[in-house]
């Protein structure tokens, strides 16, 4: 290879580096959440607390956890957070940005992980909701409990009379539901008949496993815990226990 060959190549590399460089640094999960694709790959072997994963390893996507890190399930490994430099994201966003179909409406992450899974409270949790009704809504409260107690039984009520409270807009384009995180069938529609709930569920089959792998619960903690999420999963407000539950309800959930 002769020198100019050998300096074009040299700046070419410079330029690509500084390109990367650039972007890693303009890089905000937040602000460009709705364009995060389910699943990443790892551009590097990155060494974390559920082992070692390889270069090119596939990750499923759960949410972003910052700006610069996301929150990712590594198949047969566990639950983790990795920084987005690690990972392709930065660049899958970009060439969603440049995409054709970057000015259709984006499906709330959400929406895609609730359609077709929840029941209505208005139907005593036994009807499902519509798809196109979930991918309306622009607001996700979540409420995790176990059904057999008292304090989650409590919890739900409160939830139902804030949910009532809202106007018809508002409980159009909220979607406020309750996970058993023992997805206990019996326990769940016990509770149904018992406080007539006005917020909505997950069966009992699916609401274990979506309590799981939503990755909302902090397991040192006591439940109930109620969140509401952005669109995309990531966490705006936290409450767990009944009494910090019933005093953010009657805050109006205010997370500001």
């Amino acid at each position: 290879m002769n020198l100019y060959n050998k300096n074009v190549l040299r700046s070419l590399l410079s330029w690509m580096l500084a390109s990367q460089a650039l972007s890693a640094r303009n890089v905000d999960l937040v602000r460009d959440e709705a364009l995060i694709p389910f699943y990443a790959e790892l551009n590097q072997i990155v060494e974390t607390e559920a082992g070692t994963l390889a270069k090119g390893e596939r990750v499923v996507v759960i949410r972003p956890e910052s700006r610069e890190s996301v929150r990712v399930e590594a198949p047969r490994k566990g639950i983790i957070t990795l920084p987005v430099e690690v990972t392709n994201l930065t660049a899958e966003i970009e060439r969603a940005k440049n995409a054709d179909a970057y000015d259709l409406k984006q499906v709330p992450r959400m929406a895609l992980f609730l359609a077709n899974r929840i029941v209505s409270g208005e139907s005593l949790w036994q009807h499902v909701i519509p798809a196109d009704v979930i991918y309306s809504c622009e607001r996700w409260v979540m409420l995790y409990g176990d059904a057999s107690t008292e304090a989650t039984k409590s919890a739900v009520v409160a939830a139902s009379k804030y949910y009532e409270g809202l106007s018809l807009a508002e409980q159009k384009t909220t979607m406020f539901v309750f996970l058993d995180v023992f997805g206990n069938k019996s326990a769940i529609q016990q509770l149904a008949n018992s406080v007539q709930p006005k917020i909505h569920t997950m069966p009992g089959y699916l609401s274990k496993g979506y309590a799981r792998s939503l990755d909302h619960i902090e397991a040192d903690s006591e439940l109930p815990q109620l969140l509401e999420v952005a669109p995309s999963g990531r966490i705006l407000s936290r409450a767990n226990g009944l009494e910090v539950i019933i005093a953010s309800l009657d805050q109006g959930l205010d997370y500001k």
